[in-house]
């Protein structure tokens, strides 16, 4: 994964079939075709356990 810098944006867009699309300013840089990679990136961003509490209540649309 790239290092992001202030004013750039990461993506992430999960197909139907679970494979994952990384884009970094709107430009492919990765497609990963595991869908238990996908689940476990996800994952480590949304899941109630997160290892980053504050960034997964800001990406679940809750208010610290």
């Amino acid at each position: 994964m790239p290092d992001v810098k202030k004013g750039e944006t990461l993506t992430l867009q999960v197909e139907d079939n679970l494979s994952s699309s990384f884009y970094l300013n709107d430009e492919l840089i990765d497609n990963i075709e595991d869908a238990a990679f996908t689940q476990a990136f996800l994952s480590i961003w949304l899941s109630d356990k997160s290892s980053y509490p504050k960034q997964q209540a800001q990406l679940v649309g809750l208010r610290n």
